[in-house]
């Protein structure tokens, strides 16, 4: 029994709410245990953010905090994660055990009405088993991600319900899965997460699924009214036992689709923060015209990660969009590791606007292949966006972290919250989080990052690395090389001149003037901005 000395704390109730808020979790639970005030004030900062893991207790612990009728309105963000430990390796034929019990957890994510963030995390590896040249058997194939998917749309959107999830299991057909079907507790009235504001998922398959597609639950999730921001990373049929799949005609459906489904005028017209990235290079091949998602009137932030430019419509469509009542359109653009295309070879014949025919590709025919250049530059983009862009305040491009850096996750294996996880999990939490890191703390080359006080910076992920030859990049297209992607920097690596290149010598001179002078034009309009707001 606390005595009235140890509850008795000498400082107002406002300033230990403000300690607690600053404090990383296990700290707060260990504080829940001191006394009664303590954990009065630490509990909703300890269960603002919980995970659902495939692997230990997480299972339950998850469960366990939804049925709590208190517990439960402190949850303010989710991690889904289907990861189901260090000790597995995926896509490499090992046994695997089937995660009933977190899909079975899964359900419970419908108590969470008071959730505004929500982050789904899949394996890397996807793929069909049904295909004859699988090489490895693929853990989580199309069905296993759609039962995930739209079990967690019929939570959010409040239509969860044990018959709706029998008929969701019974679409999948998941072998191995073994169910078990909870009702809801006799007091509990499924209100849904209508208060959803940020949706973001790792690893998202490039696979047009009609079973996602038709699903009711997940088109109400993506008409959410306060659904503001998007981030998704999309994966491509690929596993350890064989090179990239070139041509799944999945993934160029998908992104076909992608601006009338995920990128829906419903949510469109809602959006601020938009982030788009793919683990290999897109936009001219596979194809997907930015254009067609249409002007998003509200849009602020936008990144795309390893988007390849090839004309000035894509271009154009960054110019414009956001520009609702005048507001002057986007304020933060980011691109990550985004070229333009110069020179392609490519199966022929191409289209009249110069991106590949998807029937001749996946005719392979080499002998009919043809070789194009493209004429966009960067100082002609940067040119435009300077005009148009009135309401630019940040512009980076770069590298992001796509394979981790070191002073990430040597910041986190050195911080107490996260000595249980393997390195390969630490390095999950930035290579498979870029699209969600790209506003962090600027990058800086490995070998800078040997103080323990810098490597801190990157507790929570680092953003862009800023060098030239990350910056203003170009990339050519060879249909003949095992990789077709070419990027012709011969500067590269540490150590070697951080020196531009582009396909005409003189073209590194003018880039770097025209984004000079971009740079210049929105270090201007923010100085304006601060002595507008000053009354200068």
């Amino acid at each position: 029994m606390e005595t009235a000395c140890q509850s008795d704390l000498p400082l107002p109730p406002e300033i230990v709410t403000l300690i607690s808020s600053t404090l990383p979790k296990p700290e707060l639970l260990r504080l829940r245990l001191a006394t009664r005030r303590l954990h009065d004030a630490a509990t909703p900062f300890a269960f603002r953010a919980v995970y659902l893991r495939a692997y230990g207790t997480a299972a339950t612990n998850f469960t366990s905090i939804a049925t709590s009728a208190r517990l439960r309105n402190y949850v303010k963000e989710i991690t889904i994660d289907t990861n189901i430990g260090q000790n597995y390796e995926y896509a490499s034929n090992e046994p695997y055990e089937f995660p009933s019990g977190f899909f079975n957890a899964l359900t419970s994510l419908r108590y969470f009405s008071n959730l505004t963030k929500l982050h789904l995390r899949f394996s890397k590896y996807c793929g069909d088993n049904g295909r004859e040249f699988e090489w490895a058997w693929i853990e989580e194939d199309w069905p296993f991600r759609y039962r995930i998917l739209d079990t967690v749309s019929h939570c959010i959107v409040g239509l969860w319900t044990r018959a709706k999830q029998v008929e969701i299991d019974e679409r999948a057909n998941l072998r191995d899965f073994e169910a078990r079907y909870l009702d809801d507790d006799p007091d509990f009235v499924t209100k849904g997460a209508e208060h959803l504001q940020k949706l973001t998922i790792s690893n998202l398959a490039d696979y047009h699924d009609p079973n996602l597609a038709s699903s009711n639950a997940w088109q109400q999730l993506l008409r959410l009214p306060r659904l503001q921001d998007l981030k998704l990373l999309v994966t491509t049929e690929y596993h350890r036992s064989q090179h990239q799949i070139l041509s799944p005609q999945e993934r160029h459906e998908f992104f076909q689709k992608l601006p009338s489904t995920w990128l829906s005028p419903s949510l469109g017209n809602c959006l601020r923060t938009l982030s788009l990235y793919y683990t290999e290079y897109w936009g001219w091949f596979p194809r997907m015209n930015l254009y067609e998602i249409g002007m998003l009137p509200q849009l602020k932030v936008l990144a795309l990660g390893q988007y390849v430019f090839t004309d000035e419509r894509q271009t154009d469509w960054i110019a414009t969009i956001g520009n609702s009542k005048g507001s002057g359109g986007l304020e933060e653009l980011y691109l990550d590791d985004c070229p333009i295309l110069f020179k392609a070879r490519q199966h022929s014949p191409l289209t009249s606007d110069g991106y590949p025919d998807l029937r001749a590709v996946l005719k392979a025919n080499y002998a009919t292949a043809v070789t194009k250049e493209y004429n966009i530059r960067w100082h002609n983009v940067l040119e435009t966006w300077r005009g148009r862009m009135k309401g630019l305040k940040k512009f980076i491009m770069g590298h992001g972290d796509w394979s981790s850096q070191w002073p990430s996750t040597k910041a986190l294996k050195e911080h107490e919250g996260f000595v249980y996880l393997s390195y390969d999990e630490l390095s999950q939490m930035f290579s498979e989080n870029v699209h969600r890191n790209f506003c962090k703390p600027a990058g800086v080359e490995v070998s800078n990052t040997k103080d323990p006080v810098l490597a801190r910076r990157y507790l929570h992920g680092a953003g862009l690395l800023q060098r030239r030859t990350a910056r203003m990049q170009y990339i050519k297209y060879d249909i003949g090389m095992c990789g077709p992607w070419d990027n012709p920097y011969l500067t590269r690596g540490r150590g070697r001149p951080d020196d531009g290149w582009a396909p005409e010598k003189e073209t590194v001179g003018v880039d770097d003037a025209a984004c000079e002078l971009l740079m210049a034009t929105i270090r201007d309009r923010i100085s304006g901005d601060e002595k507008y707001q000053n009354g200068d």
